[in-house]
């Protein structure tokens, strides 16, 4: 798969990511408060670093689903889910865990987090497994079309 394509596919599900993120950090900043001490400085370089975080993972997952997404059968809705939710269960449902057991964090904030991974994950794997299908299908269709033949078939 082209670079194009992973680089389309990584930005599209960072810009969802970064989206998600902030909305509901936005509606649930108030459970910050319970521990003030512990945070620390939100201002102007951690929201950059926020950004640049979730445009690296936005890329990684796009690499990874060369590997581990695309060979799975199904709908690109379908393989983005399953494949959203193969990266939450590796991911971030474990380094919460963690969190949860070692670390003095409310639960209803781990619990916020948990949810607000899940749903980036699950969006971003819908997101790259469309671009995939639609600019990977599209260059596999004009393959065929020129008398190549698709690999593996």
């Amino acid at each position: 798969m082209g670079g194009k394509t992973v680089f389309t596919a990584g930005i599209l599900a960072w810009i969802a990511m970064l989206a998600i993120s902030i909305a509901i950090g936005a509606l649930t900043s108030s459970l910050y408060l319970d521990s003030p001490a512990m945070w620390k400085p939100m201002g102007m370089l951690w929201f950059v670093g926020i950004v640049l975080l979730n445009l690296m993972v936005g890329l990684i997952y796009a690499v990874v689903y060369t590997v581990v997404g695309r060979p799975l059968v199904g709908s690109p809705l379908a393989k983005g889910l399953l494949y959203g939710s193969l990266i939450w269960f590796i991911g971030p449902l474990p380094g919460l865990m963690m969190t949860h057991l070692t670390m003095a964090v409310s639960p209803e904030l781990v619990i916020t987090w948990l949810f607000t991974n899940l749903i980036n994950a699950l969006v971003a794997g819908v997101i790259v497994a469309y671009v995939f299908d639609f600019l990977g299908g599209r260059k596999e269709a004009v393959e065929v079309k020129k008398g190549g033949r698709k690999r593996g078939k």
